[in-house]
C-alpha cells in the first residue's frame, strides 16, 4: 500500500505547497518575506477549510478559485509501481 499511497501523497503535497498555499497567502495578504509565508507545515484542514493559528479559515473552494485565477499549480500527476 505504501507504494500507491506515497505517490498520491506527494502529488497532493505539490498541489498544496505550490498552488493552494500561495493562494491562501494571497487571500490573507501575507507577503513572501513574512515569516508566516514559510509556515505551511502549521496549516491544517478542518471541515473543508484551511486553518492557521491567528488567521481566518479559508474554504477549499475559495483557495481553488484563487489558485486557478493566478495560474498556480492546481493539478499533479504521479506514477508508482510495485515490482512484487
Amino acid at each position: 500500500a505504501h507504494v500507491g499511497t506515497h505517490s498520491a501523497a506527494e502529488a497532493a503535497r505539490v498541489i498544496f505547497r505550490f498552488g493552494l498555499w500561495p493562494a491562501a497567502l494571497d487571500i490573507w495578504r501575507i507577503s513572501s518575506n513574512d515569516p508566516r509565508a514559510k509556515a505551511w507545515a502549521k496549516a491544517q484542514w478542518k471541515d473543508r477549510q484551511l486553518v492557521m493559528p491567528g488567521l481566518a479559515p479559508l474554504p477549499l473552494s475559495a483557495l481553488a478559485a484563487r489558485a486557478h485565477a493566478r495560474n498556480l499549480v492546481t493539478g499533479a500527476v504521479a506514477h508508482s509501481f510495485s515490482r512484487w
